[in-house]
């Protein structure tokens, strides 16, 4: 069977991602590439390459395709929010290289990104989604209120109130009742044929930073379904992230972000088939549903390393040119 070879955009200081495919045996090779040519990334991967920031979004595309065909890359995973349209919008000039571009068409990377127009097309497909508003409520519910950017990623401009604040709700950010209940995060895999491959889910004990820093494997055939629907309504190719809270009963996926999330390294500890099975996904073939098993109850905490590098390495980081690097021990630890 053949091994992906994948590119991660915009891959910076997350190494991790290096050692949790690099690890799979269905790994080729791993590319990174990072504005910023001193990105820790760039000694954990098979090669790296430095490229123009998202202020050029035209010369970032043209590089990253150069790049792909240089290294004879099957799939590009997008890693944050601004590529994602970026990448949408050109999948079509990849695809005719043979080059697959993880995620859902450009139309739905808009949408979801929105938090006030996501609602519309949460309520419009049957899931539950909380009260969104472009300005505070007359009351405020007794639970509180929650402040967003309204396009933001992760945490961005969050801020909970207790009581309606005093004056208007500042331009660019939308405000939610608080749920109260217990949060979830799913993995969710889905193939180019059409067939979610699997999801994986799991409780968040704690958050830091905006990411989840604590998080324990979870058995729940309903977040399972609710994820499967989710991607299928999304049309996603590749890994989704989204973060669902169940509260009275009932679960409101509250962010859905269409490429590799803060909870993939928790899969990827306590759920290596995952990563092996978007691997081949990857690389084009029909994978289809497969059960992956897994046992609820494992604990996953993040950790911090650090790294050095001589100041030659930091020289050649800068060119595109082919520089093998030993494994990196995984920044994720599972526990049980």
């Amino acid at each position: 069977m053949k091994r992906a070879r994948i590119l991660l955009t915009t891959a910076g200081r997350k190494s991790y991602l290096a050692g949790i495919f690099k690890a799979a045996r269905q790994c080729g090779a791993v590319v990174a590439v990072d504005s910023d040519p001193l990105s820790p990334i760039r000694h954990r991967v098979d090669h790296f390459a430095a490229v123009p920031t998202l202020d050029d979004p035209e010369g970032f595309v043209e590089a990253i395709h150069a790049l792909c065909r240089a290294w004879d890359i099957d799939c590009v995973l997008p890693q944050n929010d601004r590529e994602l349209l970026l990448m949408a919008s050109a999948r079509r000039r990849f695809e005719k290289d043979g080059i697959r571009i993880a995620g859902v068409e450009p139309d739905v990377v808009a949408r979801v990104a929105d938090k006030f127009a996501l609602r519309e097309w949460m309520l419009a497909r049957g899931f539950a989604y909380p009260e969104t508003w472009l300005d505070y409520p007359e009351a405020a519910d007794a639970r509180g209120l929650v402040e967003k950017d309204r396009f933001g990623q992760g945490s961005a401009g969050l801020a909970h109130h207790a009581v309606r604040p005093a004056g208007a709700l500042p331009a660019g950010k939308v405000v939610q009742p608080r749920l109260v209940g217990t949060e979830y995060n799913l993995d969710v895999l889905r193939d180019g044929a059409g067939d979610v491959v699997a999801v994986s889910v799991k409780q968040k004990l704690s958050m830091q930073g905006g990411s989840t820093d604590r998080a324990v494997s979870v058995d729940s055939p309903e977040l399972v379904r609710l994820g499967a629907r989710l991607a299928d309504e999304l049309g996603v190719f590749g890994s989704i992230d989204v973060d669902v809270m169940v509260c009275d009963g009932v679960a409101h996926p509250i962010d859905v972000n269409p490429r590799i999330g803060g909870g993939f390294p928790f899969t990827a500890a306590y759920c290596p088939a995952y990563v092996e099975a978007l691997l081949e996904v990857c690389t084009g073939a029909p994978v289809g549903p497969r059960p992956l098993a897994y046992e609820a109850g494992v604990l996953v905490c993040r950790e911090f390393t650090f790294s050095s590098s001589t100041t030659s390495k930091i020289a050649a980081a800068s060119t595109p040119e082919p520089r093998p690097t030993p494994f990196p021990k995984p920044e994720i630890r599972g526990d049980r």
